[in-house]
């Protein structure tokens, strides 16, 4: 197995959790090892001890910014150069800022971005898709879609 890849999402609504298991079973299935939770079961310290984290952020639905509030608050804590061994991508489904800020966070604290963040409608499949695509690219291994 490869280092294990730990997937958020946002718990309003079901659009970011379709992306985030969508994402994982394509990790997955290519011999990654693969934890999905949202962010309300997600231990914002954990971060500390990361290697890769994505975050997939349903900004259309209410209440996105209560969910991830916790986790931005203790990473916006955080000295510079505290995530330098992370490696992260995040995915805001929507217009809102949650998904922009925590990338923004966990940039300035040394993590390095495994892709730019991406704000897209959560019909456009072919803009998630495509930086799905980058996720997997990125982490070294082409997107073959599970079963």
């Amino acid at each position: 197995m490869n280092r294990s890849i730990v997937v958020l999402y946002t718990e309003a609504g079901d659009a970011a959790m379709s992306v985030a298991f969508d994402l994982a079973a394509a990790l997955f299935s290519n011999g990654h090892d693969v934890t999905v939770a949202g962010f309300s079961r997600y231990l914002a310290s954990h971060v500390l001890t990361e290697r890769t984290l994505i975050l997939c952020t349903d900004e259309t639905e209410p209440g996105t910014r209560e969910e991830v509030l916790d986790f931005a608050d203790f990473a916006g804590s955080l000295d510079s150069g505290s995530l330098s061994r992370l490696q992260y991508a995040a995915l805001s489904l929507g217009e809102g800022e949650a998904g922009r800020g925590i990338d923004a966070i966990l940039a300035s604290c040394g993590g390095g971005r495994l892709a730019r963040h991406v704000s897209a409608p959560v019909t456009d499949s072919s803009l998630i898709g495509a930086w799905e695509e980058t996720i997997c690219a990125a982490v070294g291994l082409g997107l073959r879609r599970a079963a």
